[in-house]
Parts: structure tokens; C-alpha cells; sequence
């Protein structure tokens, strides 16, 4: 099958974003035996599956039928995919509605957390959750010895109020802190800078969002980190068994106590190698490629 990820109107700074998700479904897709266009630009005729990634560009779910139609034909297949957590944005009506509208114009949806949100918009036997492994080509250049994990605690995520406080906290707790934020840096930086930390921290980006969490790790784990997570951020996935889990309020304390067992490297290889036991990305895809073969049907 050929998947075609449109981006049109993605702005620099929201693709950085969007990478953690995006990689690794690219190559994963195409280790299983699949095509994939990671930047398309316009929608592809049948039997190309068009996956929707940017949605705030598409709001109106007459436009983006009118659209997928000029360009791919009558009988264009779309797919949705939502990087976000459906269901915290349920709850925000000026996200939900344009969501909710969307989903009425796609075939089937992508969601990287578990949803029963769009009810009656689609059944659920057209919702699939994107599963995340280990891929060969998403490790990163180089993985150092605890000599040289120079960077302390890195903050991996998006710019938010809670993920700011958390920075701040640490920083008065004279733990030494960096705020790694993708889409603001190059993709060589953030892998070089997750290679040197002797321990990457990956939160909500609110306290009901789950969404971004298991990409951001995947990413953290493939550059050698020893990763912390917030507890209740991964759900049921398979990486929740990589590395360390603690509630948010706890998250400095535990810090602490990393950076004084000094073991960062030794625990990066042991989310490596935990990675590894979780399965493949061709393997933990294999659900959501059956939901987008028969969401069409």
C-alpha cells in the first residue's frame, strides 16, 4: 500500500513537532513492505490512502472532500491522523468541533492514544491506535559512555506552562537543566543533546494529555537516554516497560536521586534493550494498516 502523509500549509516549526510521530511511522511502514510519502503536498488517487496530519489547516470537512476530489478523483481515499490526544481535546470545543468534522470526512483515523470520543462520526472498527517499536534506522548517531553524558536533565518536549514549571523547578533544586524543545531546534542537535543527558524527562503536556508521550520516548530511548516518565502517560503501551515511572509532582526528587546513582548510560541501554524485547514498528503498525486497508471499504 501506498500512504501519503499531507502536510499542506505545515509551517517549519509545527513539522519539528510532528517528527517524533512522523519518523517513525515512515519507516515503519516501509520496512513492512509499504510506501510512504513522509511530505506530500496534495492528495493521491486510489489506491493511495491519504493520511490528513496538519487538521488545523483543514477545518471544514466540505472543503477537504472538494479538495481530496480535484486532486486525487472521485474515489480518493482519506485517513485522519491525530497526534494529539482525542480525547483531552473533547473536551476543548473550539478543537473538538473542527475535529469532529473532520472525522465525518475521513475514511478511518489514526490516533496515537486509545479514543472512543468520535462515537457516531465513525465506528470504532475504523479508529485504529498507532503502536510504536524498536526500527534499526530511528537510532541515533552515537550512544556515550557516562563520562561524557555532560547535559544533566533534559526537559523533551513541546513548549507549555507545565512543562515550564517543571523546568523551573528543577533548576531551583540546583539540578542542572536543559529545555529541549523539537521544531525550535535542528533534529542533529536534539539527538546530539538526548546522547549527553544523563537522564531526559518526558511529561504530559497537561495533566490529561497523553498523546506526545510515547513518540517523545520512543525518540529519547533510540539516542541512548535513561528516560523518566510521568506515571499514566503511556497507558498500555509496550514502552511503558523502558525505563522509569514516577507521578509529576515526584518527578524532581527522582531526578535527584538519578543524577546521584550516576548510572545514566546503564540505564539507557537498558530502555535500549527493552525497546528491542517490545517488538518491531512493522509489527506494533499492523493494526492500524488493517484499520486503513478496510476504511475505505
Amino acid at each position: 500500500m501506498l500512504f501519503n502523509f499531507v502536510l499542506a500549509g505545515i509551517t517549519a516549526r509545527r513539522l519539528g513537532e510532528l517528527d517524533d510521530t512522523l519518523r517513525p511511522l515512515t519507516y515503519g511502514l516501509r520496512a513492512g513492505g509499504h510506501r510512504a510519502v513522509a511530505f506530500g503536498r496534495r492528495f493521491l488517487p486510489a489506491p493511495a490512502i491519504n493520511l490528513i496530519v496538519n487538521h488545523a489547516n483543514f477545518t471544514q470537512p466540505d472543503q477537504v472532500r472538494a479538495r481530496a476530489r480535484a486532486e486525487g478523483g472521485e474515489d480518493v481515499r482519506i485517513g485522519l491522523l491525530c497526534a494529539e490526544d482525542v480525547d483531552g481535546m473533547a473536551a476543548r470545543p473550539e478543537l473538538w468541533v473542527p475535529l469532529q468534522g473532520l472525522a465525518k470526512a475521513a475514511d478511518f483515523i489514526w490516533s496515537n492514544t486509545p479514543t472512543s470520543a468520535f462515537g457516531a462520526a465513525l465506528p470504532a472498527s475504523r479508529v485504529g491506535v498507532l503502536g510504536y517499536g524498536f526500527q534499526a534506522e530511528l537510532l541515533g548517531p552515537r550512544f556515550l559512555p557516562q563520562e561524557l553524558r555532560s547535559a544533566g536533565v533534559i526537559v523533551y518536549g513541546e513548549e507549555t506552562p507545565r512543562r515550564a514549571e517543571l523546568a523551573e523547578r528543577l533548576t531551583a533544586a540546583k539540578l542542572p537543566v536543559y529545555f529541549v524543545r523539537p521544531g525550535y531546534f535542528p533534529d542533529y542537535l536534539v539527538t546530539d543533546l538526548l546522547s549527553r543527558a544523563a537522564l531526559a524527562v518526558i511529561t504530559r503536556n497537561h495533566p490529561l494529555d497523553r498523546a506526545p508521550v510515547v513518540p517523545r520516548l520512543l525518540k529519547a530511548i533510540c539516542n541512548g537516554a535513561a528516560v523518566l516518565t510521568e506515571t499514566g502517560s503511556v497507558g498500555s503501551f509496550a514502552l511503558s516497560a523502558c525505563g522509569s515511572l514516577a507521578p509529576y509532582d515526584d518527578l524532581v526528587e527522582r531526578c535527584r536521586a538519578a543524577l546521584g546513582r550516576g548510572d545514566g548510560a546503564v540505564a539507557g541501554k537498558a530502555a535500549l534493550d527493552g525497546l528491542r524485547a517490545s517488538g518491531s514498528m512493522v509489527e506494533a503498525l499492523g493494526p492500524a494498516i488493517a484499520v486503513a486497508a478496510a476504511g475505505g471499504a
